[in-house]
């Protein structure tokens, strides 16, 4: 299912979601929410661990040596 959704709690979000999976991702960003998963839940872990580590390497300031 791919919609544009209003909830009660989190307003507009957009959702690319399989309801046969129950693995799900929320993340928040400057456009507003995205909630999704894969086709599997395995699919659906690896995606969030990509997202994780890119997240966590773009935001650690360089040091300064």
């Amino acid at each position: 299912m791919r919609i544009n959704f209003r909830t009660t709690k989190y307003g507009g979000v957009k959702l690319f979601v399989d309801t046969e999976v129950p693995l799900f991702i929320y993340m928040k960003t400057d456009k507003g929410i995205v909630i999704l998963n894969m086709a599997t839940a395995s699919e659906t872990s690896g995606i969030y661990q990509n997202i994780v580590k890119n997240k966590l390497s773009h935001s650690i300031p360089p040091q300064n040596n």
